[in-house]
C-alpha cells in the first residue's frame, strides 16, 4: 500500500468525513505506556514503538495513522511497518501532541 505524512488537522478532517466509520481507520499512539497514561487521543490505541515487532501482526489491514510526541518514533515505526506489511495505508503524523488539541481532537 502506501506511506505518507499527515497532521492532526488531517486526522480530524478524516474522522469528520461522512463516509468515515471509526472502524475504518486505526489511530496508533507509539509512545510508551507511561506517556500514554499522562494524556492521549481518545480515538487512539497504544502500541509502543518498543513493542511494534511483536504486535505488528495484530494491526488490521487498511488505514493506519501513527503518532507520538513529535513524530520521530512514528516515522521509525511507519518505515518498519511499510517494510513488513504491504496491506497498510500508513499515515505518519508529524506534529507535536499539542497540535492535536488545536485540531480539536478529544484527549483522554
Amino acid at each position: 500500500m502506501s506511506i505518507s505524512q499527515a497532521s492532526y488537522e488531517d486526522l480530524a478532517k478524516r474522522l469528520a468525513e461522512a463516509d468515515c466509520d471509526p472502524g475504518d481507520i486505526l489511530v496508533v499512539d507509539v509512545r510508551e505506556p507511561d506517556e500514554w497514561a499522562d494524556t492521549h487521543l481518545a480515538c487512539a490505541t497504544n502500541i509502543p514503538a518498543s513493542a511494534i515487532d511483536s504486535q505488528k501482526g495484530k494491526i488490521p489491514a487498511g488505514e493506519v495513522w501513527l503518532h507520538c510526541a513529535s513524530g520521530a518514533r512514528a516515522i521509525r515505526v511507519g518505515q518498519y511497518l511499510s517494510q513488513c506489511r504491504d496491506d497498510l495505508d500508513i499515515k505518519i503524523i508529524l506534529d507535536s501532541l499539542h497540535a492535536a488539541q488545536v485540531a480539536n481532537l478529544e484527549m483522554a
